[in-house]
């Protein structure tokens, strides 16, 4: 385990073990669950990690994107309401993922806090509404440029929000 690590260190590690379960378990997923897809900068410096992709309860033909946002800890939720306030509102799935819950889980949370959006037929119209319409503020802005430079180091090559 990290002795000196940056918070965010735990996030990603946190993050990147939840893609990997849903990846690895999601064959157990119910009929109406599709996948789960990254969030790209823009979304994700607003406070969304992920997005699954469910059906409509109503319309099995289309699809619903449920925004995810994963944290290390209860208090990690505690704080990321306080910044986010309308993200209670909104429904958007706040997931605990650290070493102290197992795989198994995690899964299960993530599948009957969907669940409960299906059952209700949620849809996320003012939430996506409103995601862009806010500016960033200073932290907003130098989480995306790490973002964005950690993705350029990856990709060898420049990188923008856009591609």
């Amino acid at each position: 385990m990290f002795t000196h690590a940056d918070p965010s260190d735990f996030g990603r590690i946190n993050e990147k073990r939840f893609f990997e379960i849903v990846r690895r378990l999601q064959y157990r997923a119910p009929h109406w669950f599709f996948t789960l897809e990254r969030a790209t900068v823009p979304t994700d410096v607003r406070g969304i990690d992920a997005f699954a992709l469910i059906r409509k309860r109503s319309d099995p033909d289309t699809v619903i994107r449920v925004p995810i946002q994963i944290k290390s800890s209860k208090k990690g939720i505690e704080q990321h309401y306080r910044k986010h306030p309308s993200h209670w509102v909104d429904g958007v799935v706040l997931l605990v993922v650290n070493d102290i819950r197992n795989d198994r889980e995690i899964f299960t949370e993530f599948l009957e806090r969907l669940f409960e959006i299906w059952k209700k037929d949620w849809t996320y119209e003012p939430f996506f509404a409103r995601l862009y319409a806010e500016p960033l503020d200073k932290r907003g802005r130098k989480i995306r440029d790490e973002l964005i430079a950690r993705e350029s180091s990856r990709r060898k090559k420049p990188f923008s929000p856009e591609n």
